[in-house]
């Protein structure tokens, strides 16, 4: 069915003629009377008489006017309830997250749902990582430095990374001092935000393994497979794990928070950002390497 015909057949029994319907419509007078000819015989009727005088709405034109004010009734009376929904502080609301910031954020996520038990959120993955959700997303954390023009939003902070490796690991390895002993795990995050990392100050290390998610390099690395590339607020907060000594914390990618502009409004989106750029306030230590206590727990 193509809504599109009804609304060229109700603006000219509205106003009593193709061309004045073409004008409100802001379209030329035959397209109006090639929509008006594919209705009627896409229905079988005729619904307006043409005559010298203009046209004359028929009984099965009215008809059609009849039901097509009551469409319009209801698609109104939808539009003001989800208009209304949109100021309650209820019903579901989908985060994309990258599985970096994950560990940084659950907490704050308990906390958000704790407060507010009628938001129920979705954790998605961040697209950028994987294949893109198969529906909207309704906010998204992204780690670039080019946040898409389709978004609105705002820069949250900056991602740092460095080397890490399992306590039991650096007791049996120098990785400075005789690197070509160590090993080196490899991953997709290395690749993303800091690809030269590796050659710049572990050049000599032998490749061990490549992971392609987190979860799979942090169960590489606590296992002692060998050193790999974390960002702060993951590898620092992680009690099997210890940041290589002498390896500074390198800057990555701005972290974005961004959701379409027709979210504007939504109560719920809007509470929801502003949690969470106060929440990355409180992370800003964690999440360039600042800890004074690199195993301190996030705020």
């Amino acid at each position: 069915m193509d809504w599109d015909d009804f609304r060229y057949f109700s603006a000219i029994a509205r106003v009593g003629s193709v061309r004045g319907a073409a004008d409100d419509l802001g379209v030329n007078a035959s397209t109006v009377t090639r929509r008006l000819d594919h209705l009627e015989a896409r229905l079988g009727v005729r619904l307006f008489n043409r005559t010298r005088s203009g046209l004359q709405i028929t009984d099965e034109g009215s008809e059609v006017i009849h039901d097509l004010d009551a469409v319009a009734a209801d698609l109104g009376e939808i539009e003001r309830r989800l208009q209304g929904r949109d100021a309650e502080m209820a019903g579901p609301l989908s985060i994309a997250l990258p599985d970096v910031l994950v560990g940084a954020l659950m907490q704050q996520l308990v906390e958000f749902s704790g407060e507010h038990r009628r938001i129920r959120l979705e954790i998605l993955p961040d697209p950028a990582e994987r294949a893109p959700p198969r529906r909207a997303v309704d906010i998204s954390l992204l780690l670039t430095d080019e946040p898409p023009e389709t978004l609105v939003g705002r820069c949250l902070g900056r991602l740092r990374v460095t080397a890490y490796a399992s306590l039991d690991y650096l007791s049996r390895h120098d990785p400075l001092l005789a690197a070509g002993e160590s090993c080196w795990v490899e991953s997709e995050l290395e690749t993303l935000l800091a690809p030269d990392f590796r050659s710049e100050h572990f050049a000599a290390m032998t490749l061990a393994a490549k992971c392609h998610n987190l979860v799979q390099q942090l169960a590489a690395v606590r296992s002692g497979m060998g050193i790999t590339l974390l960002p702060c607020c993951v590898g620092d907060i992680d009690p099997a794990l210890s940041r290589i000594a002498g390896i500074r914390p390198v800057d990555t990618r701005e972290i974005w928070l961004l959701f379409h502009p027709d979210l504007r409004r939504v109560a719920r989106v809007h509470t929801f950002t502003e949690y969470l750029q106060q929440t990355f306030v409180k992370l800003e230590d964690a999440l360039l390497g600042n800890l004074e206590d690199p195993q301190a727990r996030l705020p």
